[in-house]
């Protein structure tokens, strides 16, 4: 079987999703290589899980990435963004 994700501290485990496994969702889309960067490091540090879909894209900054969080942390991950993003 599939094990689950360790959470960070603070945070609650990442729980099954509903079609099985740890789904992820996608939380943010953007092009812009340093503000993913910069919001994937804000969310590791708050202890979340984050993954960004197509960091392997040979053209950065070409096409949009996605920044992906398991589904028990992808609200909070959206609210921590949103947080970060309006107290700059």
């Amino acid at each position: 079987g599939q094990r689950a994700p360790h959470a960070g501290p603070g945070l609650p485990p990442p729980v099954p999703s509903t079609r099985g496994g740890y789904g992820l969702l996608a939380i943010l889309a953007t092009a812009a290589p340093v503000r993913l960067a910069f919001l994937k490091a804000i969310l590791e540090e708050a202890g979340f899980h984050p993954f960004v879909f197509g960091a392997d894209d040979p053209y950065p900054g070409a096409y949009p990435r996605r920044l992906m969080a398991p589904e028990s942390e992808a609200d909070m991950a959206r609210r921590l963004i949103e947080e970060v993003e309006n107290s700059t």
